[in-house]
């Protein structure tokens, strides 16, 4: 799904889990959370995810970086 339908529309999006692609611009993880800016150049300023760090995850998730 591209970033400026997103955008456009949040209020559909609203707790659902939706696919998105793109780059990763900035990612910084604490205990339970990480903060993703992802840009796939639809819209300049991109968007943040907050992403729930589960156990059976927390490898996948640390080994990702920018780009």
């Amino acid at each position: 799904m591209k970033l400026n339908l997103i955008q456009k529309n949040y209020q559909n999006y609203l707790d659902k889990e939706l696919t998105v692609k793109g780059w990763i611009v900035t990612i910084r993880c604490q205990k339970e959370l990480c903060f993703i800016k992802l840009n796939d150049g639809s819209i300049p300023q991109g968007i943040q995810l907050i992403y729930n760090i589960e156990d059976d995850n927390k490898d996948y998730i640390k080994s990702l970086h920018t780009g």
